[in-house]
């Protein structure tokens, strides 16, 4: 596994983990590795704080929080929605219905492209395509079957799936519109549509608000264009190796894939660097993650 690292962190200088899901935590087949399973756990057993944001559901990013043992708030539908374990809702912005309204009928100029609609713990579909059904295997649970969108309100999350050259046609007639959203991909056939100011930053430092810690005081471990949010609110940064260039770019390190159960690796590395978890308690609260490995420098892991 190949790891590029340019910037250093230095010992104990880090307060937890904000792990994004699909791409970063899980393998390609959407499966959660023994060896990342254990290494959360332990991190997070240990009194290191560890957070899932994700563009996922709230509902399948709180399975796969409670199956490693996690408590506390994780951010959903890409910052659109900060939950906690316990199920409640701590923060939610929403996108006007006259913007959901509107998308919906230039949303019919695009058969090839599936539309996603979510709102708290409900997920949204006009029409069953082989995108929702592979979505629901991905996720655990079926969406709700919408005759019409004008139905729906508190919208708090749209994700748009196809190829690449028509979603790039419909990201340059969002942009036309002029309205509070944000719109970014997390994977090159996937478009994350949400309030604008909505991002995983965003939802993570209100989390930290709420919470009484600073995200700059995490590490982010990411692989999409969406993370470049997330990896701008954390002290440092951490990209896979099969992030977008965009994200690497944007990196402190580029650590191996996914499907080399990379996160664990580099825990792994943080742990040996750190001689252990040192509990929150014992951590001084002003410490950040920053500075960690020469410029340029490679090295195998």
């Amino acid at each position: 596994m190949s790891l590029e690292q340019r910037n250093e962190i230095s010992p104990i200088a880090f307060g937890g983990f904000a792990i994004d899901i699909d791409g970063t935590l899980l393998r390609s087949d959407h499966q959660l590795s023994q060896a990342v399973h254990q290494t959360l756990q332990t991190a997070y057993n240990d009194g290191v704080k560890v957070i899932l944001v994700s563009a996922r559901p709230p509902r399948s990013v709180l399975g796969l929080a409670r199956r490693i043992g996690l408590s506390g708030p994780m951010v959903a539908l890409n910052g659109a929605l900060v939950v906690h374990t316990s199920g409640e809702v701590t923060q939610s912005s929403a996108m006007l219905d006259s913007c959901i309204v509107a998308f919906a009928g230039q949303m019919d100029r695009y058969p090839s492209l599936t539309a996603h609609y979510y709102s708290d713990f409900d997920w949204y579909v006009t029409r069953h395509t082989d995108n929702v059904e592979f979505e629901t295997a991905v996720v655990g649970f079926a969406p709700l079957l919408a005759s019409h969108v004008g139905m729906l309100s508190k919208i708090q999350k749209i994700m748009v799936v196809g190829p690449g050259e028509d979603l790039g046609e419909l990201e340059s007639w969002l942009s036309a519109q002029a309205w509070p959203i944000v719109a970014n991909r997390s994977k090159s056939d996937y478009l994350e549509i949400t309030a604008e100011n909505v991002t995983k930053g965003t939802a993570l430092r209100a989390a930290g608000s709420m919470g009484g810690w600073d995200p700059s005081d995490l590490i982010a471990f990411g692989d999409g264009d969406n993370d470049l949010h997330l990896f701008s609110v954390c002290g440092f940064g951490a990209a896979m190796g099969n992030a977008s260039d965009r994200l690497k770019a944007a990196a402190d390190a580029i650590i191996g894939t996914n499907d080399e159960d990379a996160v664990h690796h580099f825990i792994a590395a943080v742990i040996a660097k750190t001689e252990g978890f040192p509990r929150m308690a014992d951590r001084p609260a002003a410490l950040r993650a920053s500075t960690c490995f020469s410029n340029s420098s490679s090295e195998g892991a």
